[in-house]
């Protein structure tokens, strides 16, 4: 070894102290209740993930034998057939940095600390997106001022998932069929009030980069389109199921496959989800749902519900059970159908609520997720590494991943008035 040489073995102690499992999933988790909230199993193994459903009983019932008889049949099942997608987050930090951030004397946050814990926490805003989504990847969508260095969004609350420094890239399409347009940009500004992205001065335009983008078009982070894992929208459709299969299922013959829905676009907030919560009931026997929106929702359905607002406090669900340091509160409303907890997402899209029966909702992962790459069970152990040819050195954190909804039938996906 050479004299001064900085390697693994060097960093190793440091590094494991500050990302045991647990401050990995504390850094990723934090602040994205739904991502929190969702059970876990770090098992996935083999080809995938296999997940049953009865959503029929036999129907040999009637007041004659003879009917009974002839009119005996099967329980009715399917399997979804659940198989892992991928997530990276790569983080690259120069070795004078490293070296010159040890102690809290030289600087206020260590280089390797503030890298890879901004990293992780990238991942889990991507994931916490991903999983109220179609499994298209789509960040937002542009409303105009694609011809100038500013664009403004569709839903100026999506502007949650953006920032300086992002390649983004668009589509026609939502990522689930179609292709990405020609070209990517860089952004340089985001206006979180108006919901605007500016991109980088050199670009002029994003016209300029890519060259067939029009109004509504789909954003995308770079590489996002068409990678993600599903989300509440795969599972919990707005109209009927056509024959298409998800997850290797054909879901057109019964909605208990591709879950409830309600239009409360034109009520109130409180009303909405009254009204919507009516469904569950249809197909479960005790009202045990949380509820996730937008926290602009929220803040709406306080208004009205004035003094009677309640708060609870919710522990969060890692791997191996409730985790209480990155805990998240609720505001609990009383209906008709009992007691119901309503929790603000910012990651949730502004306009639709889910009345989700957590029992049937599983993020399942080839190990924990996420989590820096190289340390885990018969990996190589090499999770910081040396770049070839620069005095730098990589992290790689992520995983692998995909969301299962058991039994869809017993959530509903509410459409909510547009909030201001």
């Amino acid at each position: 070894m050479a004299v001064g040489a900085l390697d693994t073995t060097v960093f190793d102690p440091a590094l494991k102290l500050q990302y045991t499992p647990k401050r990995q999933f504390n850094v990723a988790m934090k602040n994205k209740p739904f991502l929190s909230a969702v059970n876990k199993n770090t098992k996935m193994g083999g080809s995938g993930t296999k997940e049953f459903i009865q959503y029929g009983n036999p129907q040999g019932v009637s007041g004659t034998i003879a009917d009974a008889i002839a009119n005996a049949s099967t329980v009715l099942t399917k399997c979804w057939n659940l198989t892992a997608k991928k997530l990276y987050g790569v983080s690259v930090i120069d070795g004078l940095a490293i070296a010159t951030s040890q102690t809290d004397a030289d600087a206020f946050l260590r280089a390797l600390d503030a890298q890879v814990g901004g990293t992780l926490d990238s991942d889990g805003q991507r994931l916490a997106r991903f999983l109220y989504g179609n499994g298209g990847g789509s960040l937002g969508r542009s409303a105009s001022g694609q011809a100038t260095a500013t664009i403004t969004l569709t839903d100026k609350y999506d502007i949650v998932n953006f920032q300086a420094d992002m390649k983004l890239e668009v589509s026609a399409d939502d990522g689930t069929t179609g292709a990405v347009r020609t070209g990517e940009v860089t952004v340089k500004s985001v206006d979180r009030k108006l919901g605007t992205i500016t991109i980088i001065d050199s670009e002029t335009a994003w016209t300029t980069q890519i060259a067939a983008m029009v109004a509504n078009d789909y954003i995308f982070a770079d590489g996002d389109f068409g990678t993600a894992g599903f989300g509440l929208k795969s599972w919990l459709l707005d109209a009927a199921a056509s024959s298409t299969t998800h997850a290797g299922v054909d879901r057109s013959s019964d909605n208990r496959l591709y879950g409830q829905y309600y239009d409360g676009s034109g009520e109130n907030p409180a009303d909405a989800l009254k009204h919507g919560l009516f469904y569950s009931m249809l197909e479960n026997d005790s009202q045990n749902l949380k509820i996730f929106t937008h926290p602009a929702q929220v803040r709406d359905l306080i208004d009205l519900m004035d003094a009677k607002v309640h708060y609870v406090q919710n522990p969060a669900q890692s791997g191996s059970g409730p985790n209480g340091d990155i805990g998240f509160k609720s505001v609990r409303m009383v209906t008709p159908m009992g007691e119901v907890e309503v929790v603000p997402d910012r990651y949730c899209d502004s306009n639709v609520a889910w009345a989700l029966q957590m029992d049937t909702i599983t993020l399942h992962s080839a190990g924990p997720f996420p989590r820096i790459l190289g340390e885990g069970k018969d990996e190589d152990g090499m999770y910081i590494l040396r770049r070839v040819n620069t005095d730098d050195y990589e992290v790689r954190t992520g995983g692998y991943y995909q969301l299962g909804v058991s039994t869809p039938g017993r959530s509903v996906r509410i459409k909510m008035p547009t909030p201001a």
